[in-house]
């Protein structure tokens, strides 16, 4: 994959300080170091990256396409489909929400219809109900609270809380393994997911309130999206044999990870089979998952990681908009 100078850059990053700075050249080839740091704790709870740390660019096309595919080639462009609810569905059981996903209806919508009493065709995209209840989907498994939640939506801590509480009375199942998550931790100071591995929280035990509600949030947050680095990993191992079986490596291979997605270097003949290949392999069982419900998968075939994106300022990170 390449990088291409482009005069001025109005953002900044971990990634890249200042585009413009990078050198006098037109296009760099770069190769995306693999971060591996957060393995010394013995828990993945996301995937990482450095030099440049493409975690952390900004999602817009002003600024990613300046990362392109080299000449005769293509990127595959593939990303898990609501990875987080989906997980949370599939760990707690809660058939509410795994009705939902076998419907194949908008989860968010259908949260908020279910938390608001409304018929599902009266929550539009753009919908306040919807943007709540997308707010507290994403919020839940981030281990977000009443606090965090009220910041994000523009609204009081007591009506985050009443919002927090009527989603809980929708998931009564996820409700309940919050609460137990949060039980063990509080007694054996860890938490436990995907393949048995387990994370150290000892700010449970801590008299600092603060700690023992970050240890919480830690918690649950820890077994989303831990589970979800596990299913990023094995689909890279998946795809990435695949891909040299198939193809071999000089015509087909993953350049990188951006959260949730996997982008794949591929010549432009081969774009449509890779796809397919790609595709396949995230949606293939994951060991430590039910098949009660499939992931899910959107995938692309661009020609620079910002093909298809907005144009304009970076999109808030709140979790109203995530």
């Amino acid at each position: 994959m390449e990088i291409a100078r482009k005069g001025s850059v109005r953002f900044k990053s971990c990634a890249i300080r200042k585009v413009e700075d990078i050198g006098e050249r037109d296009v760099w080839d770069i190769e995306v170091e693999e971060d591996h740091s957060y393995l010394s704790s013995g828990f993945v709870n996301h995937n990482s990256s450095s030099r440049p740390n493409l975690q952390n660019i900004p999602k817009t096309a002003e600024f990613r396409k300046l990362f392109k595919a080299k000449p005769g080639y293509v990127l595959v462009d593939s990303d898990f489909a609501a990875l987080e609810l989906r997980i949370l569905a599939l760990v707690t059981g809660d058939e509410v929400m795994l009705k939902i996903f076998k419907d194949g209806v908008d989860p968010h919508s259908a949260t908020a219809a279910r938390m608001f009493n409304l018929p599902i065709e009266a929550v539009t995209k753009d919908s306040k109900e919807r943007k709540i209840g997308k707010a507290i989907n994403f919020g839940i498994a981030y281990g977000e609270g009443a606090k965090k939640l009220g910041d994000s939506l523009g609204v009081t801590k007591d009506e985050a809380q009443k919002y927090l509480d009527d989603w809980g009375r929708t998931y009564p199942t996820i409700t309940a393994w919050i609460r137990e998550t949060k039980r063990v931790l509080k007694e054996t100071g860890k938490v436990r997911y995907s393949l048995g591995r387990e994370r150290p929280l000892m700010g449970i035990f801590s008299n600092d309130s603060g700690l023992q509600a970050e240890a919480e949030r830690q918690s649950v947050n820890t077994k989303i999206q831990g589970t979800g680095a596990d299913c990023t990993s094995l689909s890279i191992a998946r795809i990435g044999e695949r891909l040299r079986q198939t193809f071999g490596e000089d015509n087909a291979r993953i350049v990188v990870e951006i959260h949730d997605a996997i982008v794949s270097e591929v010549r432009e003949d081969l774009a449509h089979k890779t796809k397919e290949i790609v595709i396949a392999e995230m949606t293939r069982q994951m060991p430590w998952l039910s098949d009660a419900i499939p992931l899910a998968v959107d995938c692309e075939i661009k020609h620079t990681l910002g093909d298809g994106l907005p144009d304009g300022p970076p999109k808030c990170q709140k979790s109203c908009c995530r």
